[in-house]
């Protein structure tokens, strides 16, 4: 099986799930993301779906109205500009964010992103095999401020970042096996930075002998980072609830420690998370927390250690075929 074979964000895959009712959990008075960005979300999946096996696209029309948009990724072939479909970029200039002090004030930080929900299927889905992974935030570094930055999980959406990697492998490998994939994040936003600078390390954006600024503004982005985290907790539990209505999971695997204890803040398990290894002996441990009920359905939830844990003994293709074997176990 390739990515040729693969259904992207089509409508009604499962009965009830669509863009327009994914961006309705996401957008919207009282959501998380204000309401002139609805547009702009649908237009989003309307492009990824279209470009989902172009690796370099020339710049779709909506992203050329003065808005200020653009992809994040460039490049010439044959002396015209191309983009790579991976991060697109939307300014703290555009009109959603008028008049909104919230996202004013949170747009002030670098590396501000939201990777949008996408889910997928190969040729021969089974609706008893839905599967729903959720990691904690969608990452970014090395951007600065003033703007968001759309991409989605893993960025499944781009022929790009498909080219290589583990989760790619280990997608295409479960969709084969007749699984339909949902990915989200638990935490809707990023904020950088990621760390903070330590007074002994070296500045490298104007000296070290500027360090004590350096520091101070690191402190401001960190603070202002806790506080997005607590405002918008709630919220990224609604929204979960609501996405995991939608998708119906057969399964709902949480990937690391991080994203298993912001559910267990919300979610009453039966295993005490305390207490869940997630790596034992070298090998990813797949343990089951509980089915907590969400609207008038009990959800399996499950958790292991993220693909990129360190402590694992496993790699390559063994390393794949554990990770599948424990996740099509879960289903049954």
């Amino acid at each position: 099986m390739c990515w040729n074979d693969v259904v992207f964000c089509t409508d009604g895959v499962v009965n009830g799930l669509t863009a327009s009712k994914v961006v309705d959990a996401l957008v919207g008075e009282n959501k998380i993301f204000p309401a002139g960005l609805k547009e702009v979300f649908l237009t989003r999946y309307e492009k990824m779906r279209e470009h989902f096996l172009v690796s370099c696209v020339k710049h779709p029309d909506f992203w050329d109205q003065g808005n200020g948009f653009h992809l994040a990724n460039t490049r010439k072939i044959k002396g015209k500009r191309q983009y790579k479909d991976a991060l697109l970029e939307i300014p703290a200039s555009y009109q959603a964010f008028h008049g909104n002090a919230e996202w004013k004030d949170i747009l002030k930080n670098p590396c501000v992103g939201h990777d949008m929900p996408v889910w997928m299927h190969g040729p021969n889905p089974r609706k008893d095999h839905r599967i729903m992974i959720v990691s904690q935030d969608p990452l970014r570094k090395g951007h600065h401020v003033g703007k968001l930055l759309l991409s989605t999980p893993f960025g499944y959406h781009s022929a790009v970042y498909r080219g290589k990697g583990f989760m790619m492998k280990l997608a295409l490998c479960l969709m084969e096996g007749g699984c339909m994939l949902y990915f989200t994040d638990y935490r809707k936003i990023y904020s950088g930075p990621k760390e903070k600078i330590k007074p002994e390390a070296k500045c490298h954006c104007k000296g070290c002998s500027y360090i004590k600024e350096c520091i101070a503004k690191f402190d401001e982005y960190s603070k202002r980072k806790d506080a997005i985290n607590q405002k918008f907790a709630p919220m990224y539990h609604d929204c979960l609830l609501q996405e995991v209505k939608l998708f119906k999971p057969t399964a709902v695997l949480l990937l690391g420690r991080d994203v298993l204890q912001l559910a267990a803040n919300q979610f009453l398990f039966d295993a005490a998370v305390g207490d869940v290894e997630l790596v034992k002996d070298g090998l990813p441990r797949m343990t089951y927390l509980g089915s907590p009920t969400i609207g008038k359905e009990a959800y399996r939830f499950y958790t292991t250690c993220h693909p990129t844990g360190t402590h694992m003994s496993l790699e390559g293709e063994e390393k794949l075929a554990y990770y599948r074997r424990s996740i099509i176990n879960a289903l049954t």
